[in-house]
């Protein structure tokens, strides 16, 4: 399965991750920090920038 996340870079999210990429699913998540994410998660994790105050940047995804 695909999972679109945010709060991928905090205590809960990256256990989330973790677990969802154990099980086999492909990640992406939308972070307003990517540089932190690359360094913080796990290679495979598709990583995109995004502010949550720009709504209509979202649909791009």
């Amino acid at each position: 399965m695909k999972v679109l996340m945010t709060g991928a870079t905090g205590f809960v999210g990256t256990e989330g991750v973790s677990r969802l990429l154990h099980q086999g699913h492909s990640v992406r998540i939308l972070t307003r920090r990517p540089e932190l994410a690359r360094n913080q998660l796990p290679a495979e994790v598709d990583v995109h920038s995004w502010n949550p105050a720009e709504v209509p940047s979202a649909d791009r995804f």
